[in-house]
């Protein structure tokens, strides 16, 4: 019986931290899509618009 319940314990740990690995990962990848979005905001030339010169 002790063998069962320590078995399970390990397995749920191991769950865990299964878990708080893959939710770093996806942490890291918004991250970093939020960089790419950024960076590509701040180093895209401006966009050209007529209406600048009907004003």
């Amino acid at each position: 019986m002790t063998v069962v319940i320590t078995y399970l314990a390990d397995d749920n740990a191991r769950n865990r931290r299964r878990a708080r690995r893959q939710a770093q990962r996806e942490q890291a990848m918004q991250e970093q899509r939020l960089a790419r979005k950024i960076a590509r905001k701040l180093f895209e030339p401006p966009r050209f618009s007529w209406r600048v010169f009907y004003l």
